[in-house]
């Protein structure tokens, strides 16, 4: 190549860098105002929400929506070899007898009502409310003379006024990822688990599940996205083809402060298999056997 013709294409090359610089700054002028725009945008359509109409009535409702029904479906207990059924409602226990086809609310001479609410202890009890995927964090024995309630991942009772605490555990912590007397997200949220603690019916035993998270990774949800700045909430939440948390059930005697564990795997260990995942729809018998 001639010296004049290289001189000629060093030229060009220089002129084409020059472009190519020039189109970035210009591009990433843009870019900046774009994303300025779209932020702006974003902020004028938050600003909007809140004058849209009812949106106050709406913002201090949205935290009672979920629990603003009474599901209508029953639990019922069989008697009598299957000739009638007992039920409870709004408080009453009731008998069915299924020949003569009338219901006749039972009193204290009759079978006594169970100590926990209807459906398998899986729903509070009427207004209480335990929170999406969530349990409710306290429960008072049958006899009003205890409360049972979950604190810092372990489960404690005290007197019905507060006084007296006890820590029914003391190894539920943060580090080991074990917990007592509430449950997973899945147990709250698929499978309608909203209780985690249930007295016996003479209030002598009280019941409550132990989790074991450890080999259960993290799950990350973003919140508050209305706000001006939204939050992060950690959940232990088991994918498809990844652990499941174990699960424990056990009982707690306040007469002799003694804790056993509930048999729930006939004998086994903790087998992550297809079956003894879970253990749910927990409840007393009416004679607290």
């Amino acid at each position: 190549m001639k010296p004049l013709e290289f001189q000629g294409l060093t030229k060009r090359i220089e002129s084409l860098e020059h472009q190519s610089r020039r189109w970035r700054r210009i591009g990433g002028g843009l870019l900046v105002l774009a994303v300025a725009v779209l932020a702006m945008g974003a902020a004028h359509a938050q600003d909007r929400l809140r004058t849209m109409p009812r949106y106050d009535r709406y913002a201090r409702l949205r935290g009672e929506i979920l629990g603003s029904y009474q599901s209508g479906a029953l639990s019922v207990t069989w008697t009598d070899g299957g000739k009638a059924f007992e039920f409870s409602r709004e408080g009453k226990r009731y008998r069915y007898d299924i020949a003569e086809r009338r219901a006749v609310e039972i009193g204290s001479s009759g079978n006594p009502a169970p100590a926990n609410p209807p459906f398998g202890n899986r729903f509070p009890p009427r207004g209480a409310f335990a929170g999406r995927g969530r349990q409710i964090g306290s429960t008072t024995s049958p006899d009003g003379q205890w409360r049972a309630f979950y604190r810092d991942r372990n489960l404690w009772l005290s007197k019905a006024d507060g006084k007296d605490e006890i820590a029914v555990t003391t190894d539920g912590n943060e580090k080991t990822r074990i917990k007592y007397g509430t449950a997973s997200w899945v147990y709250g949220e698929e499978l309608g688990q909203t209780t985690a603690m249930w007295w016996s019916p003479d209030s002598k035993k009280i019941a409550f599940y132990r989790f074991d998270e450890s080999q259960v990774r993290d799950y990350y949800i973003t919140l508050n996205h209305l706000q001006v700045q939204n939050t992060l909430e950690v959940e232990p939440f088991p994918k498809p083809g990844t652990p499941n948390p174990v699960v424990d059930v056990l009982i707690y005697d306040l007469a002799t402060k003694k804790t056993v564990t509930v048999d729930v795997r006939d004998g086994q260990p903790f087998d992550d298999a297809v079956v003894g995942h879970y253990v749910y729809n927990v409840q007393w018998s009416p004679d607290g056997r």
